[in-house]
């Protein structure tokens, strides 16, 4: 198993999650030609994008990985309007109007629901607070957990669906679930881990 990360404008991280010759793409805010290239040289073919959140920061490129690679989208089902609605994935307030298609095959997910990805699953952890919608996925001992935790913060609560009460519990949910050693790779910043956070976060 492999993660390789791209840096966006944004300071938004997307990734790309290898293995066995298979990869998916989580928050894809970077330029689609370095994840290409990535692929390529991984020998990996891409199976599906993952959204945590449906903000524009995170999914600026995924119309050109479309574009190069008809894959399916897979988003929460109270964050699938965000694809669709420059208001509320914040495009609409950063000089443009980003939308979607109708014509891309969005699948739904829900807490608890898996994806199958090369001989094992991808689980999905529902954490709202950010956003209505967001997930965290977790996948043989890390966790990518978009906007809801990074390392020494958490995100921010004061955008559309945003909500401080619902990320507390959020976050309460993830350390009850999950073993501290599990690695998490955030929306921003660097790499930490869930047993770090818990000990030295101020926010959690």
């Amino acid at each position: 198993m492999q993660v390789e990360r791209f840096v966006n404008a944004f300071e938004e991280n997307a990734y790309l999650l290898i293995d066995a010759g298979e990869a998916v793409l989580i928050d894809p805010g970077a330029e689609a030609g370095a994840i290409f290239e990535t692929l390529k040289k991984h020998e990996a073919t891409l199976r599906a994008v993952l959204m945590t959140h449906g903000h524009y920061d995170h999914l600026a490129g995924l119309k050109a990985v479309l574009d190069k690679r008809n894959v399916p989208i897979y988003i929460h089902e109270a964050e699938q309007a965000f694809l669709f609605d420059p208001s509320l994935n914040l495009s609409a307030f950063m000089g443009g109007e980003y939308a979607l298609d109708d014509s891309v095959e969005v699948r739904t997910l829900r807490d608890g629901e898996t994806v199958s990805f090369a001989d094992h699953e991808i689980r999905v952890h529902h954490t709202p607070g950010h956003t209505a919608g967001g997930v965290c996925y977790e996948y043989r001992g890390v966790l990518f957990s978009g906007d809801t935790l990074f390392a020494g913060t958490v995100g921010r609560t004061d955008l559309p669906s945003g909500d401080g009460e619902q990320l507390r519990v959020s976050l309460k949910t993830l350390f009850e679930r999950l073993e501290g050693k599990t690695v998490v790779y955030p929306g921003h910043g660097e790499a930490t881990r869930l047993d770090v956070e818990q000990r030295e976060n101020p926010f959690v």
